[in-house]
């Protein structure tokens, strides 16, 4: 039973026959799955462009396991007055089960989106420089004395004795000592992780 419940194509080999509306219907759910699992590869730079993206990270996960369970309640409920007659026991653990999984899994992707959407305007703020480090990356690895060359910065600053780690496209600290000041634009996030305006830190550092 147990493997029953986690194989998600148990609950949809029972039917016979599905109409064109459910071919429709089931095709744009897997059309839109796929196009937020490509929105997820774009995103995940803008949480090393925030401040506490661990904390973003946990709010987020934990906000949608809980949206995932009462959704999935919810879409049950649904489903079972649509076809007149509840579901079975395993149907309905399943249901539950992959409500669960999607939400959690999609939650990160969705409250970064929300906390960068609804952010702030910038505000310039003054944080303490300690380092900036260069990094490289190639998807196909590196050939034995090959010249490398840099493809984003690390740039570390301190705020209130916190360390904080922002990557970026292009050096912004140059000639910066360990312990001055400098200045970020930072926009105030709807969920508690301040944004890094990029575009606007790179625009005044040309």
């Amino acid at each position: 039973m147990f493997r029953k419940l986690l194989n998600p194509f148990s609950f949809a080999a029972r039917r016979i026959k599905l109409s064109p509306r459910e071919y429709l219907i089931y095709g744009g759910a897997g059309l839109l799955l796929l196009a937020l699992v490509i929105c997820y590869g774009f995103e995940i730079k803008w949480y090393k462009r925030v401040t506490y993206p661990g904390r973003l990270l946990a709010y987020a996960v934990l906000g949608g396991a809980l949206l995932g369970v009462a959704g999935g309640f919810a879409l049950r409920q649904i489903l079972e007055r649509r076809r007149g007659k509840p579901f079975s026991q395993l149907e309905r653990m399943q249901l539950q089960l992959i409500a669960f999984l999607l939400s959690a899994f999609f939650a990160p992707l969705f409250g970064s989106w929300i906390n960068r959407a609804l952010a702030g305007p910038p505000q310039w703020e003054t944080f303490v420089f300690y380092k900036e480090q260069a990094h490289a990356s190639s998807s196909y690895g590196y050939v034995k004395g090959e010249s490398i060359r840099p493809d984003g910065y690390y740039l570390y600053v301190l705020r209130n004795g916190r360390l904080h780690r922002f990557d970026l496209p292009q050096s912004v600290a140059k000639g910066l000592k360990q312990g001055a000041d400098i200045s970020l634009p930072m926009r105030k996030g709807m969920l508690g992780s301040d944004v890094l305006d990029v575009r606007l830190l790179l625009s005044d550092n040309q």
